[in-house]
């Protein structure tokens, strides 16, 4: 299967392009930096957040999977609106190019964080606690990575043929 790894450079992205390469499938890492290792498959250097590039991106490739990891990783190091704008405008681009491009998979690297829980020290009514128990939160990449559960529902509805897992 041809699969695009998006942040396939990262920490995670380079275990997931490993992993799917040695399991066979043709992968195309799709960052905005450079892997700092070699890594199996190709490369495409872009910008998540400028569709344009992202619809490009997909129109070569052609993929039948993606894995969508890239993010500005966690809750600090980065301006909160870059956090937020990053992670929900890249998402965003990725999926609607991955339904119009007629993806069958795509699985999406949410967070514990997008359930609020981890940004306030208010316990989940039960335990296991379910997606309803959801908190709001203040955090940018808390909300950036439920923004983006939110968007792929959308995607599952607009493109029922492509199964959405996070």
């Amino acid at each position: 299967m041809q699969v695009i790894v998006t942040g396939g450079s990262g920490r995670a992205g380079r275990y997931a392009v490993r992993e799917l390469a040695e399991a066979g499938h043709e992968v195309v890492n799709v960052d905005r930096m450079r892997p700092a290792e070699p890594l199996p498959g190709r490369f495409i250097q872009l910008d998540l957040t400028d569709a344009g590039e992202v619809y490009d991106a997909f129109a070569q490739v052609r993929p039948e999977g993606v894995c969508h990891i890239a993010a500005n990783p966690s809750p600090s190091g980065y301006p909160r609106q870059q956090t937020f704008g990053n992670n929900v405008l890249s998402t965003y681009n990725v999926m609607q190019a991955a339904g119009d491009g007629g993806v069958r998979r795509l699985i999406y690297a949410s967070s514990e964080m997008a359930t609020g829980w981890l940004t306030t020290d208010a316990l989940p009514p039960r335990f296991p606690f379910g997606e309803e128990d959801r908190v709001a939160s203040p955090n940018a990449y808390a909300l950036s990575k439920y923004a983006g559960e939110v968007i792929a529902d959308s995607m599952s509805a607009r493109y029922p043929e492509m199964a959405i897992c996070s």
